[in-house]
């Protein structure tokens, strides 16, 4: 998938690793984020297959090793956009703490779950302000699905803001009697 991604990014302007990890941080780092150590790897086997061209430039006193997409990266790149786009259970590794906190007394519950929704509510902050800024520039009508994919995030975190301040208020009484052995223990574990 990161291939992809430094494909598409490519598609717009060439770009060195740097300014790529700076696109992700500021877009598809929401639902897909990589690191240096990924990035320039990927960089690498895509020069390697001739997907992009690299050019050397000293800019500022600075060295700096930009890339490009060639035809050949283009239409990989395209050919891979048109699939059917299939959807697949994501990895929402953070719901795992969650589901067993009935064995958690109540106020070390509440209190993560805040800080959960303190967390969510910076991302929230920052993909409100990104839309923002594309309806400052006039970009919304020509970034249709961009603009979309900022809603989908949105709403997304806006969900998750609702359903954690909902676990905080309505489950606090509810965790204390499940530790003393409520409906989970014993034979009566959940069927997954």
């Amino acid at each position: 998938m990161l291939e992809y991604i430094i494909l598409g990014f490519l598609m717009g302007c060439a770009a060195n690793g740097y300014d790529l990890k700076q696109y992700m941080a500021e877009s598809t780092s929401y639902f897909f984020d990589a690191s240096y150590g990924s990035i320039y790897p990927a960089l690498k086997r895509l020069e390697e297959k001739k997907l992009i061209l690299s050019e050397e430039k000293v800019t500022g006193g600075k060295f700096k090793k930009l890339y490009s997409i060639t035809e050949e990266g283009r239409g990989v790149f395209l050919t891979w956009l048109k699939q059917p786009v299939r959807f697949v259970k994501t990895r929402l590794d953070y719901l795992v703490p969650f589901f067993f906190y009935e064995y958690l007394d109540p106020i070390t519950a509440k209190q993560n779950l805040e800080l959960f929704m303190e967390t969510a509510s910076v991302g929230l902050g920052e993909l409100k302000a990104q839309r923002e800024e594309l309806n400052n520039r006039n970009l919304a009508a020509g970034h249709t699905f961009h603009g979309s994919v900022l809603v989908y995030g949105i709403r997304y975190y806006e969900m998750l803001i609702e359903w954690c301040s909902g676990l905080a208020t309505e489950n606090s009484t509810t965790t204390a009697n499940t530790q003393k052995g409520g409906p989970l223990s014993e034979n009566n574990h959940p069927r997954l």
